[in-house]
């Protein structure tokens, strides 16, 4: 969680530095001076799905990230010495972060299936659904007849074959298989609604539920709360909680190493 913490801490920064005080012609945004370029917001954010609502959140972030910024700046904060003290002490934790980053890389620790069912075995109480679950394919089209050739092609073969015909077709914004949501986290209402209804491996309608956006779904299997699905479905789950674990030991003993290079004082 501190490891998690870090790296939310380095985004948030990231989004400060976006901003260059040059003026730009090839930006997706400008507040006065400042300008967030379409290289910085590609680097930022996953646009496979084009100029989507993460995109957008990503913008609204960084606008109002800046103009509080530039309202600081006006008002002589910067130049506070409690500001100064706050920034070199934001440095520090920056560059912890990326020597630990760096450190993961160089380290590159191994583990085999095998270590992820022995800890899978071991941490089963770790593993308990909070709430409803559902295991869903899940697929969007930016075209409505593609959508329904696509549910009419599934319904007579499976999920895997017929997006192999349907593969590299423009109109697929985005295609999920195996994919576990809770209750909570299925988006829109609609589509919540939608999938508690479904049988297993049935094929829900095509779901107009955003403009120009039709998805489909599959449930291909339910899980109540408290049960602890099969290691396949959270196989990637266990995998990061595993490398997680593995993390903090490696801090642990790369922090240990330091004490023992370095003169340390603590005064009562």
């Amino acid at each position: 969680m501190k490891i998690n913490f870090i790296f939310v801490f380095i985004a948030a920064l990231t989004l400060l530095g976006c901003g260059k005080n040059k003026q730009q012609t090839n930006y997706a945004a400008r507040v006065n001076d400042a300008y967030l370029g379409k290289d910085e917001l590609t680097e930022m954010t996953d646009t496979s799905r084009g100029y989507n609502f993460y995109t957008n959140e990503f913008i609204r972030k960084w606008v109002h990230r800046e103009l509080l910024y530039q309202e600081a700046v006006s008002e002589g904060i910067v130049d506070d010495e409690k500001y100064s003290r706050l920034l070199e002490n934001a440095k520090k934790e920056l560059a912890a972060a990326l020597l630990l980053q760096k450190k993961f890389e160089e380290e590159k620790i191994p583990y085999e299936e095998k270590d992820l069912l022995a800890y899978f075995d071991s941490k089963k109480e770790n593993f308990k659904l909070l709430y409803d679950s559902y295991l869903i394919n899940i697929i969007n089209f930016n075209d409505e007849d593609k959508a329904i050739q696509f549910r009419n092609t599934v319904v007579e073969s499976d999920w895997a074959k017929t997006f192999n015909v349907f593969a590299g077709n423009p109109s697929i914004i985005e295609n999920k298989t195996d994919v576990l949501l809770t209750e909570q986290d299925l988006h829109p209402v609609a589509l919540q609604r939608v999938v508690k209804e479904l049988h297993t491996m049935e094929v829900s309608i095509v779901l107009n539920s955003r403009p120009g956006e039709y998805t489909l779904v599959q449930l291909l299997e339910e899980y109540n709360t408290n049960s602890v699905p099969p290691f396949a479905v959270i196989k990637r789950q266990i995998a990061e909680e595993y490398m997680a674990v593995k993390k903090e030991k490696f801090v642990e003993e790369f922090i240990r190493g330091l004490y023992s290079q370095n003169e340390i004082e603590v005064k009562n």
